[in-house]
């Protein structure tokens, strides 16, 4: 479906806000692993909901001039994404747990509904067998990549909570031979590193990039239409040195040269982000705001704690 050009800024928006995400979050210590995709369909469900500063500040974070562009755009997005490659499994989807006794406006429940797509489940958010059913519901969307999302119920005088889940099962267009997967010494952003797996190969290597900055290459999966994006901070540069320059508009050209043989670590990483921590760093301290969300009900709005979970595996057959 093509996107009119207000919805295309709102795309190019979500592309820069992963190096934003990771402005506030990326630590040498850990494996930073986000998705910027998922947290704008679960902000785009927040702002059906919300009026006033809190819907100014959605809308700025998701790059979207209003509501109703908004909406359109993550409905073309999420069907193009999921029609995009025949041979790549992607799956979306959302979801919107009340708590028993909460009445939300029936306009809310209609526009997450038909926007999202989104199922509606009215339960006690405080009870452990919600927790089972809300643990169950992400383990089932996920093909079992993110298990016991919950470590305790959602808990008591919390009135709504809200999930969007994304998988993506990719097989390399080319894979790579697991004969030539070796112990190889990793180097990581302290100066130090450890022996990994690494993978090689001499085919199916796609465009590559490079500036003063950093050094990157797409690597794709199936017919072509995904591609992991690899980019390597050049000789002397830091990571966050990388992200402040591609978040000031500088990226990298594409060049001539071709990359004759790819080495890339074998590899599973998990992550669990404090999406409110984060969003308090960037200044949006309204989208916490329990009056901020009229639409929803006629009162306060009671929201748990804001997380995401994700998980990414890469192996010689592709990437999960």
């Amino acid at each position: 479906m093509p996107l009119t050009r207000a919805e295309q800024d709102i795309v190019d928006n979500s592309d820069m806000l992963g190096y934003t995400m990771l402005r506030h979050t990326y630590s040498p210590e850990n494996n930073t692993v986000e998705s910027p995709l998922s947290l704008s369909v679960a902000l785009g469900m927040l702002a059906n909901g919300a009026g006033g500063a809190t819907l100014d500040q959605l809308l700025e974070l998701l790059g979207a001039g209003s509501l109703d562009e908004l909406n359109s755009c993550l409905d073309k997005v999420t069907r193009n994404l999921r029609n995009a490659d025949g041979k790549v499994d992607l799956k979306l989807s959302n979801s919107v747990w009340f708590d028993k006794g909460f009445n939300a406006r029936p306009e809310y429940k209609k526009a997450v509904e038909t926007n999202f797509g989104a199922e509606l489940f009215t339960e006690s958010l405080s009870s452990e067998a919600t927790m089972r059913k809300i643990n169950r519901w992400c383990s089932d969307r996920t093909e079992g990549m993110i298990n016991d999302f919950l470590e305790e119920p959602v808990g008591a005088g919390i009135d709504m909570t809200l999930y969007n889940a994304a998988y993506f099962h990719g097989e390399w267009q080319e894979k790579f031979d697991p004969k030539e997967t070796a112990n190889k010494f990793f180097h990581n952003a302290q100066g130090g590193g450890n022996t990994v797996r690494m993978m090689y190969k001499s085919k199916g290597i796609g465009v590559y990039r490079a500036d003063e900055y950093s050094q990157s290459v797409e690597v794709p999966y199936g017919n072509g239409n995904f591609y992991l994006y690899l980019e390597l901070p050049a000789e002397g540069m830091t990571v966050p040195e990388v992200i402040e320059a591609r978040l000031a508009g500088q990226a990298p050209e594409i060049r001539d040269a071709t990359v004759t043989k790819l080495g890339l670590p074998r590899f599973r990483a998990e992550w669990r982000l404090d999406v409110g921590f984060m969003l308090q760093s960037m200044g949006y301290d309204a989208i916490l705001d329990k009056q901020g969300y009229p639409l929803v009900s006629d009162g306060l709005l009671s929201l748990p704690p804001v997380w995401q979970s994700a998980v990414i595996e890469i192996d010689e057959e592709g990437t999960k």
